[in-house]
């Protein structure tokens, strides 16, 4: 894959979206309003499918380790996988239990 798509047209929508949430503020207008709520949604369904991603790559990653744990080359080294997912599970927890209404949040 050449150096164009892998850098410019990325960079090239992200500069776009970014003028438009930029004219949205300076110059409020109907047509920005509209594709500027539109790509904010659009980034948090992005954001949520990336999220769930990053989390089934670091349970297909840990938990191997675990299951394997005598034949690990560092000797408790699944101990550290094992705390790596409960720390993420504490994470969801807490996410899920605050809500994005929680003074927290602000």
């Amino acid at each position: 894959m050449s150096i164009l798509y892998r850098r410019q047209i990325p960079l090239a929508i992200t500069g776009f979206i970014v003028i438009v949430i930029l004219v949205k503020i300076f110059f409020p207008n109907p047509i920005a309003i509209y594709w500027s709520v539109m790509f904010q949604q659009w980034s948090s369904l992005a954001t949520a499918v990336s999220v769930g991603l990053g989390i089934i790559a670091l349970l297909s990653f840990h938990i191997p380790r675990i299951i394997r744990k005598e034949n690990e080359p560092i000797k408790f080294q699944w101990f550290y996988s094992i705390s790596t997912i409960a720390i993420m599970a504490i994470f969801i927890l807490v996410g899920l239990g605050l809500g994005p209404g929680s003074p927290q949040y602000s």
